[in-house]
């Protein structure tokens, strides 16, 4: 065989497996993640191809002091501006050396090739779950001491979504819920199309609630199911990968099913008592039962329910990561300024 051929192949097997082991790294020892076996994996099953290569004439194809492109990197490879291009650019190296490995292998055996393009394909749809999974994190980060601002249909006069989504942004909260009942699914689909668009200029979280498809084909972030809504799983169908969903918890033992169902985070309340919009009084959950909670839950937890300015720290005194809260921030009309006195709250 050509020497030169084992000199590609060589830096190929190289290539591979270096881009694999920084993405590996990433979700080991940064991310903390079980992502990282699949990649352990990979690697594992590359090595076991390339036993069938003679290792020596490998070896003795490397000619590291020729090589005149080694150092030679264009202005792009210089610089990397967070952990997201590190793991799309080592995703590529490798997808691009088991390339050449699957087609330098036919030369020594098809059924080489058609191990490595086995190889090709798995670590496609790992780089699809791997880019998904730092997504849905980036989204789950903004939820630490976070205003969670809930657009109730009940609250917005004249049906004015979009002003009242820019002012509840500029009171500085950092999520936003739609909730809509009794509204034909074209006219929700259409407020949520307008209040994403804003959310996604001004970096704000943006969720639907009660319906995976409006926020779907809203491109919202996620989604937020009730207690008797769709199930996490068929959610799960109709969401894009990268979507988060919510789910509302009254108890513990409803907040670990909604856990091991696969929720992203969940929503737990009535914490204090309150009225409801029709003037129900809806008995708290109470303090006991959502330190239980926090303790038995590892996933972001949002508090609602009765909450106030005086309560907040006491709130977060009880292990919340984020505050939802609908009519204190329309009081007086004043969203901006209720906002703002909430947010200071939260985050002082």
């Amino acid at each position: 065989m050509d020497k030169r051929i084992y000199r590609a192949i060589d830096a190929n097997i190289n290539r591979s497996l270096e881009g694999i082991r920084v993405c590996e790294d990433i979700f080991r020892f940064i991310y903390n993640s079980p992502l990282a076996v699949n990649f352990k994996k990979i690697r594992h099953e590359i090595r076991f191809n390339l036993e069938k290569f003679p290792k020596r004439s490998l070896l003795n194809s490397r000619l590291v002091p020729e090589d005149k492109q080694k150092f030679k990197n264009l202005p792009s490879e210089n610089t990397r501006t967070n952990l997201e291009v590190i793991l799309t650019v080592n995703f590529h190296r490798s997808l691009e050396a088991l390339r050449s490995l699957e087609e330098f292998s036919k030369l020594f055996d098809s059924q080489l090739g058609h191990n490595f393009q086995k190889i090709r394909f798995k670590t496609y749809k790992l780089e699809k779950k791997a880019l998904f999974y730092i997504s849905k994190l980036n989204i789950l980060n903004k939820f630490n001491q976070s205003l969670y601002a809930i657009i109730d249909s009940n609250f917005v006069k004249n049906n004015n979504y979009v002003q009242t989504t820019k002012h509840l942004i500029a009171g500085g909260v950092d999520l936003i819920q739609l909730r809509i009942k009794n509204r034909a699914a074209q006219n929700t689909l259409l407020i949520a199309k307008d209040i994403s668009k804003i959310c996604r200029q001004h970096k704000v979280i943006f969720i639907v609630n009660d319906y995976p498809d409006i926020a779907f084909l809203a491109k919202a972030d996620g989604v937020h199911l009730g207690e008797n809504d769709i199930s996490i799983k068929e959610s799960k169908s109709i969401l894009s990968g990268e979507m988060i969903i919510g789910k509302t918890t009254s108890s513990l033992t409803k907040a670990l099913k909604a856990s091991r169902e696969g929720a992203d985070y969940i929503s737990c309340g009535p914490l204090y008592s309150t009225k409801s919009k029709t003037g129900k009084l809806l008995k708290g959950i109470g303090i006991d039962e959502f330190k239980k909670i926090r303790k038995n839950i590892k996933i972001p937890l949002v508090a609602i329910g009765g909450l106030n300015l005086n309560r907040i720290k006491t709130v977060k005194d009880l292990g919340a990561d984020s505050f939802a809260l609908i009519s204190s921030l329309y009081k007086n009309n004043n969203i901006e300024e209720n906002c703002q006195a909430f947010s200071q709250k939260i985050k002082g």
